[in-house]
């Protein structure tokens, strides 16, 4: 029991850590995936993870960019929109073969994504029991659409090809549903939200987070909103 709750208390002391950590000396990794299809609880599976990492506010030459054996079929429209076919992983190998691998590129950093809780259903589905599975259930997170909404109110959408074309994110050299593709964008939208956070005295991971809170409130009255009109 007393192991217990020093994990506890050491989870706890971690996250404020990680709170009171600027912006600028911290590490992040924005992760990207492609799946067999969209609806996780009906057995879809990741077929490619990607992910690009930023230090000292710059994205650096590190990627990640695995193919992924989904061990079922890829649904024809998934491949219609991400190109990646049953011959191009079927001798890939599967999540929990990419375990630490995975896990040691996300090891010490913030994890951000665009419609992150997406991705992290899908690694916990698709890699039950491994470390990288725990790993983001426990690791700090930044959405970036909860933190546009955040910052940019009264957007009418937070959709990411709408945000790079209305915030002038470069896209053109990158891939659009590959995920290192879209991991590559987001890193790039990510550090201009970090910037005009920054233009608000807004520069610790706590700062960000609390952002985020508020984008996610504004995420949830748009959707009720919608409901009734």
């Amino acid at each position: 029991m007393k192991n217990i709750f020093n994990n506890i208390k050491a989870y706890f002391v971690n996250i404020n850590r990680y709170k009171a950590a600027t912006t600028q000396e911290s590490t992040f990794v924005i992760l990207d995936t492609e799946t067999t299809g969209l609806n996780v609880n009906e057995g879809h599976r990741i077929v490619s993870i990607a992910a690009t990492k930023i230090k000292n506010l710059k994205i650096t030459n590190e990627i990640l960019d695995e193919l992924v054996n989904p061990e079922r079929q890829i649904s024809e429209r998934s491949i219609e929109i991400h190109h990646i076919t049953q011959e191009q992983v079927q001798n890939k190998p599967v999540l929990k073969e990419l375990d630490d691998k995975i896990y040691n590129f996300l090891e010490n950093s913030v994890l951000v994504g665009h419609n992150l809780e997406f991705d992290i259903k899908f690694i916990i589905k698709s890699g039950p029991y491994t470390t990288i599975a725990h790993r983001v259930k426990n690791i700090v997170t930044i959405d970036t659409i909860y933190l546009a909404a955040g910052i940019y109110p009264h957007f009418k959408s937070y959709e990411l090809s709408f945000l790079c074309k209305t915030l002038k994110i470069q896209t053109e050299d990158q891939k659009r549903h590959s995920a290192i593709g879209d991991s590559v964008i987001t890193a790039r939208l990510f550090l201009h939200l970090l910037e005009e956070a920054s233009k608000k005295n807004i520069n610790t991971i706590g700062g960000i987070l609390n952002l985020c809170q508020q984008g996610k409130q504004i995420q949830i009255l748009m959707k009720d909103f919608n409901k009734i009109h």
